[in-house]
């Protein structure tokens, strides 16, 4: 497990490094979402959830809807790559209703949550949505073009 992890970050690192070909693709993604109507707009999560987690967060858990496989971190450098896979910049226009949860992803230190998100990843659906503590949408952030590379990845290996 230590090994495939290891592999998974490396990829990780080099798909953030070379991302021209990705960046076409999800810009054309980015768009249709755009386009959409704004009745499902939500703000992007707060600089301080982020600093937070990227600070302090000492507690990943993925948990995958349609794979049989987990991602869990329990290092904060770890935790810093995958926060790579959000797009910080970007809110979401309009999440679409019709689209399902990739995986949900648990952030917490010390045994307390910071934050949960919903990860969509499938066609015009790349985001995440930061759930509040009913599990109803509160923050929406588009998915970063090295996240959407990341997860594509990620279901041809596992």
């Amino acid at each position: 497990m230590k090994h495939f992890l290891s592999i998974l970050s490396i990829i990780l690192i080099l798909i953030s490094c070379d991302n021209t070909t990705e960046d076409k693709k999800s810009k054309g993604n980015k768009e249709n979402i755009e386009t959409t109507t704004k009745s499902n707009s939500l703000p992007i999560l707060p600089v301080e959830i982020i600093e937070d987690i990227a600070f302090n967060a000492d507690y990943l858990d993925v948990l995958f809807e349609d794979l049989d496989f987990s991602l869990s971190q329990s290092d904060n450098k770890s935790i810093r790559i995958f926060l790579q896979n959000i797009d910080f910049k970007t809110p979401i226009k309009d999440f679409n209703n019709n689209c399902k949860p990739f995986a949900s992803a648990l952030f917490s230190k010390q045994g307390n949550t910071i934050i949960e998100a919903d990860v969509y990843h499938s066609d015009k659906c790349y985001y995440f949505l930061f759930l509040d503590k009913d599990r109803k949408p509160k923050y929406g952030n588009l998915m970063s073009n090295p996240g959407i590379a990341f997860f594509n990845n990620l279901k041809q290996i596992v």
